[in-house]
């Protein structure tokens, strides 16, 4: 479905970002002026639930993704949607069962594209870029995603260097979390995890940038936001003295007892703590003393990288 708006050939055109821990789907009319969003969604999944450990998606992992991904194709279309990117991320990459993965997928109608670590990482630098405006000086974009971490910086559109980590949420809460509440010492062995991956990245930044649910989430906390809503937390300054907030705040409660904190989404109450403590890690390797939420990432970028209009 196409319309004429104000003068720009609008068409309708929907991403969807297989994750590690969670599933999204953006519509969104495309044009020569940029996109205008339609519809977003977001399911957490949990396709990497212990693949860490086994190497291998798990059954009832792969079953709740291939329903919520079948759903998510639904929606798009009966928005209008003339095409439909979709790719996987870190679950994905390093999964020994991934071929399965997708042939399932094929057989529901729907080819899914593999991004490297380095293509993750660009697309989510081109999404934060596209509402960020003209601002000048060195930005690192990173995105805390459940199996890695992805990091591009640059200046204006040219990306300079890219960088992807396996230390994402889902995976790191699978590994050293595994007291409820969470023991000390596991935060502790956590922390050191992400300090020793850290310090092999040749990046630091004037403007850090978080994308994604994680730094969404840890926004929506520090305001006591509700319901949820990601675009609510766009420019939002996190501080390091906040991040240190919440992780002495989430580290001593049960997974049930997070639930009831406003702004965190109880799908995300089980990886929000190694999320806080992976973002002031960041910040801490960086050398910078906040970091600013950008609502825009990957498939944001995927949409304009695949869709709009060249000129």
């Amino acid at each position: 479905m196409s319309e004429s708006c104000r003068g720009r050939k609008l068409e309708t055109r929907a991403a969807i970002d297989i994750g590690t821990n969670s599933v999204k789907l953006l519509v969104a009319s495309v044009s020569s002026a940029g996109i205008e969003v339609v519809e977003e969604r977001v399911v957490v999944t949990r396709l990497g639930e212990d693949l860490h450990a086994s190497g291998r998606i798990g059954e009832e992992a792969a079953a709740r993704t291939l329903g919520v991904l079948a759903e998510f194709v639904a929606a798009a279309r009966e928005r209008g949607a003339q095409g439909i990117a979709v790719v996987g991320t870190m679950g994905l990459r390093m999964a020994g069962n991934a071929d399965e993965f997708l042939a399932r997928s094929r057989a529901l109608g729907v080819s899914i594209e593999i991004l490297s670590g380095e293509e993750e990482a660009r697309l989510s630098y081109r999404g934060a870029r596209s509402i960020l405006g003209r601002a000048e000086g060195e930005m690192c974009v990173f995105d805390i995603g459940g199996g890695s971490v992805e990091f591009a910086s640059g200046r204006g559109d040219r990306i300079e260097k890219t960088a992807s980590l396996p230390i994402g949420v889902r995976f790191l809460t699978d590994r050293f979390l595994r007291s409820d509440p969470v023991a000390a010492r596991e935060l502790e062995e956590l922390l050191l995890h992400v300090k020793t991956a850290l310090a092999v990245l040749p990046l630091r930044a004037e403007k850090p940038v978080g994308v994604g649910g994680t730094a969404a989430t840890i926004a929506a906390i520090m305001r006591g936001a509700e319901p949820f809503d990601p675009a609510r937390t766009r420019g939002t300054e996190v501080a390091l003295v906040e991040l240190e907030r919440q992780i002495d705040l989430l580290r001593p409660l049960p997974v049930g007892e997070r639930k009831k904190i406003k702004g965190l989404p109880p799908e995300r109450a089980d990886v929000i703590l190694a999320g806080a403590a992976v973002a002031r890690a960041v910040l801490a390797e960086l050398g910078a003393r906040s970091f600013v939420v950008s609502d825009r990432g990957l498939r944001h970028g995927l949409l304009e990288e695949r869709f709009l209009p060249q000129t």
